[in-house]
């Protein structure tokens, strides 16, 4: 069986991918119909602890999972275990498909080697193009899209080369030299 991983969590305004909240309602249902189609099993998070449950809420988010739960095939909480219950499903999913902007794309799919599908458009590429202080999208996401580790379109190209391009990020964005660390910092 083929697992995709669905993270389905709208990011907060400034790096959100979307427009509105019924564009990522709508997008994140086309994604997930076309991995469904294509044979994928759909394994989700569901955040279920008070401090999730009241963030969502605060964005007008609240239950937001009702809308495409009818495509998921098993939800975990991912809160608990070691590693964490998350980082587990991550390993062992073929693809995450993450509805919008999120961590998880930069740690537990780096980390794991996981491929990422983000159905992004010009709207978020016009956002990450612009540079300033004020810049909210993570420098490493905003590689991994622009080193296409990242990719809004689903083909062989992208997992034929993906294995090769990932082990070339990592070691540049993860490696343990420290005082490499500390010579680009200081220089």
């Amino acid at each position: 069986e083929k697992i995709a991983f669905l993270n389905f969590r709208k990011a907060s305004e400034p790096i959100s991918i979307h427009r509105t909240n019924q564009d990522f309602f709508d997008k994140s249902r086309d994604m997930i119909t076309k991995f469904k189609n294509d044979g994928y099993k759909i394994l989700s998070r569901e955040r279920l602890d008070k401090e999730n449950i009241n963030w969502d809420a605060s964005r007008g988010m609240s239950n937001a999972i009702n809308h495409v739960e009818d495509l998921i095939d098993k939800k975990l909480n991912g809160h608990d275990g070691y590693p964490p219950l998350v980082f587990r499903a991550v390993y062992a999913s073929d693809i995450i498909i993450s509805a919008d902007v999120s961590g998880i794309c930069t740690k537990e799919g780096l980390i794991c080697r996981t491929p990422v599908f983000l159905p992004y458009d010009d709207y978020f590429l016009e956002k990450i193009k612009v540079k300033d202080h004020l810049d909210p999208v993570s420098p490493i996401f905003t590689d991994m899209v622009n080193k296409g580790i990242i990719t809004n379109t689903y083909d062989e190209r992208f997992f034929s080369n993906y294995r090769e391009n990932v082990e070339k990020f990592v070691s540049r964005w993860y490696n343990t030299d420290i005082n490499l660390f500390w010579k680009k910092v200081l220089n």
